[in-house]
């Protein structure tokens, strides 16, 4: 599998991981199937906060502010796939 366009936001190059089979994975995903749907909800929380606090630190104002968006809508899926499970 080829490695995808980077992209900050959305799928930033360093955190895809090639597995031994050659595949990638994204290590969001793999936190996700680590920590399973609670944990991962909570992990989400956690990094859109450290993003919204940090925002125009660490990166650019705008981009945080993406980050932060991402995780959050990233935990209302999950949670709207538990709702629905």
């Amino acid at each position: 599998m080829k490695m995808r366009e980077d992209d900050p936001v959305l799928s930033p190059r360093h955190y895809q991981l090639q597995l031994p089979d050659g595949d990638l994975i994204e290590a969001i995903d793999y936190i996700h199937a680590v920590l399973g749907n609670e944990m991962f909800v909570a992990y989400c929380h956690g990094s859109a906060l450290k993003y919204l606090s940090r925002a125009g630190r660490k990166i650019d104002f705008a981009e945080a502010l993406r980050k932060a968006a991402w995780f959050a809508v990233r935990a209302a899926q999950v949670l709207e796939e538990i709702e629905e499970a």
